[in-house]
């Protein structure tokens, strides 16, 4: 099971990363997505929202565009970042999933057996369509 973040414009995928008020947070599992929820992102910026997906135990972005510090820092943190992507959230997810049929989990993050120490919190998956704010 992977989970995987989308930055929104309306139901499309942003333009940019840092820009978007809303994230698309999705759960996939075989090829297909089995759980989502919406995250208003408010009035955080850029970083707090990479931190955030980060404590959220995201393991892809799938943006369109996103500033090189971004997205260097969110790799670093075990993230892989999908850029320049656009069209409907969902489409390109889906899209994503059938080109790339073995999505797996990344594993640990520092190559110890561990998560460097940091708590993953996972996506409610017991309630579609929850506003995590």
């Amino acid at each position: 099971m992977s989970k995987i973040a989308v930055p929104l414009f309306e139901d499309r995928v942003s333009p940019h990363f840092g820009t978007s008020r809303t994230m698309l947070l999705a759960t996939v599992d075989h090829g297909a997505i089995q759980n989502e929820a919406i995250w208003e992102v408010g009035g955080n910026g850029p970083m707090e929202m990479a931190r955030h997906l980060v404590s959220l135990g995201i393991q892809f972005l799938i943006c369109g565009g996103i500033h090189r510090p971004y997205k260097d820092w969110l790799t670093r943190n075990g993230i892989t970042v999908i850029e320049n992507q656009k069209g409907k959230a969902k489409e390109v997810i889906r899209k994503w999933l059938q080109d790339r049929p073995s999505v797996v989990d990344p594993g640990p993050r520092n190559g110890k057996g561990e998560e460097s120490g940091k708590r993953r919190k996972s996506i409610d998956e017991g309630r579609q369509k929850e506003i995590i704010r």
